[in-house]
């Protein structure tokens, strides 16, 4: 019995039965880890969820948003919209908000797990949720997942409504407007606007474009003053409101080259002279994937794009590693390709988060970039095998990138050849 499809590679055939005791024992450890996540919400500090709240409270008083910080070092860096939006979150107990966003989180995960897999063609119910709780079996063991519920960030929130957004089947009418909204809220998703554009999608584009607009409107009609502050003052270009761009957490070309430059010269030049190519090809490739017919895998490259050419993404920003993973699992089973499977692991070693003991927080379970020196300038001393750790995350973008764009530009040559000889051979038949 045919309980699946995956994609082109072939039918998943598993007994039915089976398929369903496989979900519900891979069910387990998603409910496991999540009731630990609640159960330890309480001692976690959740530092970026308390500014949120902050945030939000401060909205509600207007009060100084965007000159104030949060225990003097941390300022609120989101549009006026999501101040706005967090307010509910300021009447609170803290602990209540906590485990809220923990759960929401992790459902959206999952749902981002679902959506993924959807997008590669994968029909069955029973195998599509096996799948998607595997995924998200290990996505919760991956370092941007972790540092993203830790900190109580809405990343897999916002990855979750643009995956939804994208990868929904049909030509539908309000296409791009979770792209829209999403970028309303944290800019960094506006990438995907020039991806529809380039992808001939003017309608979804121009709906995007519109759903962000009316999210400035909006915050425009509610906080006025805040709006003007950081839409017509330039708050939202300033990329050091976040924090310091060498920052190891930053896994970005700007932060990259920036601790590549060290402390003797500026990195906004070099920053300004690669970071449109790199967009460019990012675009390309991601353009020429989904014109394979590869949704989900052009999307993660866009995504990839959008997180190298930002002036500033942090380690847990790198979630959309795990579309990335159905992508590269769903190209290995495809091909039947080993080189694929291997890559697979790879990416998932690569970011899985460790026991790595630092400095001040020997317990912490966190990623490989983590086990170089970070903080208070140290990261200009970084040599040798650092500058590859502590930019590990940038580095296999530029990887995913590069390997994106050479194999779409083979299979383009391919198909093109392909179509050459079968125009001698009807030529000849003729």
């Amino acid at each position: 019995m045919a309980d699946g499809r995956l994609a082109a590679g072939g039918t998943i055939r598993w007994d039915r039965w089976g398929l369903i005791a496989g979900t519900l024992a891979l069910a387990v450890p998603v409910v496991v880890l999540t009731v630990v996540y609640l159960s330890q919400a309480g001692h976690w500090e959740m530092i970026d969820l308390q500014v949120y709240r902050w945030g939000g409270l401060l909205a509600r008083r207007s009060g100084p948003l965007y000159t104030a910080q949060y225990r003097g070092m941390l300022s609120f860096s989101y549009p006026p919209l999501a101040a706005a939006i967090f307010e509910p979150l300021s009447a609170l107990p803290l602990l209540a908000v906590k485990r809220i966003v923990i759960t929401g989180s992790v459902l959206a995960l999952l749902a981002s797990a679902w959506l993924a897999w959807g997008g590669v063609g994968v029909r069955g119910t029973w195998s599509r949720a096996a799948l998607a709780l595997a995924v998200t079996d290990i996505a919760l063991c991956i370092d941007p997942v972790q540092q993203t519920i830790d900190l109580g960030q809405i990343n897999l929130v916002l990855m979750a409504v643009v995956l939804a957004d994208l990868l929904a089947p049909g030509d539908r009418r309000w296409q791009g407007a979770g792209v829209g909204l999403a970028t309303g809220l944290k800019l960094t998703p506006g990438i995907f606007i020039a991806y529809l554009l380039l992808t001939r999608r003017f309608r979804a584009a121009g709906v995007a474009t519109a759903a962000f607009a009316l999210t400035v409107a909006a915050g425009f009609a509610v906080l006025p003053g805040l709006s003007r502050q950081y839409w017509l003052g330039g708050l939202f270009l300033d990329p050091s409101r976040p924090g310091p761009v060498i920052y190891a957490s930053n896994q970005s070309l700007f932060g990259m080259i920036a601790r590549l430059a060290g402390g003797g010269g500026p990195a906004l030049p070099y920053w300004l002279a690669v970071a449109p190519i790199v967009a460019a090809c990012g675009l390309l490739a991601a353009a020429l994937v989904h014109r394979r017919g590869r949704e989900l895998a052009a999307v993660s490259v866009c995504a990839v794009t959008g997180l190298l050419v930002s002036p500033v993404s942090w380690d847990h920003h790198w979630v959309w590693i795990v579309p990335v993973l159905v992508a590269v699992a769903d190209l290995a089973w495809r091909h039947r390709s080993w080189v694929a499977w291997a890559g697979l692991a790879g990416l998932v070693l690569l970011f899985a988060g460790y026991p790595v003991g630092q400095r001040g927080d020997p317990g912490a379970v966190k990623g490989l970039i983590w086990t170089v020196p970070a903080g208070g300038n140290r990261e200009y001393g970084w040599h040798g095998w650092q500058l590859v750790a502590g930019n590990l995350y940038a580095l296999i973008g530029l990887g995913i990138l590069c390997a994106a764009l050479v194999t779409a530009w083979r299979a383009r040559a391919a198909a093109t050849r392909a179509e050459s000889r079968s125009g001698l051979i009807a030529t000849a038949r003729g």
